[in-house]
């Protein structure tokens, strides 16, 4: 059988196929994956030379694997890295870690006295295989994988398979692989709802929402994939795509003599972070011909408080260019009154959890009155969204506060439905 010319172990795919047999053909035993590597390997070969790494790779595999009679197969795949497949019996998860823990710190002391240098870490991914059936590669890949929520963190030499972490983990990919096909298929969207008077009921403005659609053409909830779009740092190319066609849209509608009113979009942290927003956003004005006045920008609460530094100066230059900022989302992190006072915004829009929540006693009804009298007495603009009932209608715009968007009035639509109904003139 093929070996490798080194460590005398087998080949991947020759250790992926052995394995799968011995977990098929002993499906009551108990076994382990492994997956484990060398940190700072490259540096024995390039300050002691290439026979010392060798040695080095050798003597791991003696010790780990070849040399260790619970080692059932091991491999090489890589320089320093290895996997492997052991018999278990009826040790625990935690006196698995323990040895382990300790063979991996054994090792790094002897290598650490040989090559002193050098800082050296031996860490190991576990995976204790519940169900011999699953296959190998899969157990590999779940070994691989806790080794990798934990490497550069020092103090730990073995971690444990973390199932939640794994389900983040692959949702993260599921949903960013979601995002590039629908980009590639055009199936980015926008959808927009209706900002309008409490006292009229008439449309005075809307909200520009992103959303996509997976290959069969269902829409992903947006608080399923915008999170995942702000950790991977793609939401900017999210909101560049929703920028454009909204910008196209209004640029549409005024073409066609419909009853335009301001749109806000929402600019991620990310976004509004990035160098070349003020010339992003002025290129596309000037692209499709859209009025200052048309386009509303709306920023976090959080964002603003967190970045005001970074913030202020861009957010100040866009208001020269005439355009309109919107602090989103208040009330739902910590604000600071005498902050928000100094902010470079027009527009507060209240959010919808915490207007609720006021709305529901006496107490509360008393604080959001007065924060919408301050706001307005600086020169605030004020929206409540979230608003859903007749009642919260009723008293919102009694505490002073006559735009609101919620589902009082309608949800998000796409593009065609809502042009029909708000934007075609009668």
């Amino acid at each position: 059988m093929e070996r490798d010319y080194l460590t005398n172990l087998l080949p991947l795919h020759l250790f992926l196929r052995e394995a799968d047999k011995i977990l098929k053909n002993n499906p009551d035993c108990r076994y382990a994956v492994t997956a484990t590597d060398l940190s700072n390997f490259k540096y024995i070969n390039d300050l002691y030379g290439m026979a010392e790494g060798n040695r080095t790779i050798q003597e791991m595999a003696e010790k780990f694997f070849s040399g260790n009679p619970r080692c059932i197969l091991a491999s090489r795949p890589y320089a320093d890295q290895f996997r492997s497949l052991i018999a278990i019996g009826d040790v625990s998860q935690d006196e698995e870690v323990a040895i382990i823990t300790n063979m991996n710190t054994e090792f790094t002391e002897y290598i650490q006295k040989r090559y002193p240098n050098i800082y050296f870490h031996v860490y190991t991914g576990l995976y204790i295989i519940e169900d011999n059936s699953e296959g190998i590669r899969s157990a590999c890949d779940k070994a691989h994988f806790a080794k990798k929520c934990f490497k550069g963190n020092l103090s730990v030499t073995c971690g444990i398979f973390d199932s939640n972490a794994y389900k983040d983990s692959s949702n993260v990919m599921r949903l960013t692989h979601e995002f590039q096909s629908a980009r590639e298929r055009d199936s980015v969207y926008v959808y927009y709802q209706p900002k309008c008077s409490a006292s009229t009921g008439e449309f005075i403005g809307a909200e520009a929402l992103g959303r996509i659609a997976d290959k069969d053409g269902n829409i992903i909830s947006p608080g399923e994939f915008i999170p995942v779009l702000e950790r991977t740092g793609i939401i900017g190319d999210f909101d560049d795509i929703i920028m454009e066609k909204t910008f196209a849209d209004i640029r549409r509608w005024i073409d066609n003599g419909g009853n335009v009113k301001p749109v806000s979009l929402n600019i991620s942290r990310i976004q509004f972070l990035k160098p070349g927003l003020i010339d992003k956003i002025l290129a596309l004005q000037k692209k499709y011909d859209i009025p200052s006045r048309l386009i509303e920008l709306e920023i976090t609460e959080t964002t603003f408080i967190e970045s005001v530094d970074f913030i202020d100066d861009t957010a100040r230059e866009l208001r020269r260019h005439g355009f309109t900022i919107d602090v989103d989302d208040f009330g739902s992190g910590y604000s600071s009154l005498s902050l928000i006072a100094t902010l470079p915004a027009d527009t507060i829009k209240l959010d919808c959890s915490f207007a609720r929540q006021c709305l529901d006693n006496d107490k509360g009804v008393i604080l959001l009155s007065g924060i919408i009298n301050i706001l307005r007495s600086i020169g605030f603009d004020i929206i409540c969204e979230g608003i859903e009932t007749e009642r919260e209608r009723q008293r919102i715009m009694e505490l002073g506060c006559d735009k609101i968007q919620g589902y009082y009035y309608d949800r998000p639509m796409p593009s065609s439905s809502f042009e029909e109904k708000y934007i075609t003139k009668q």
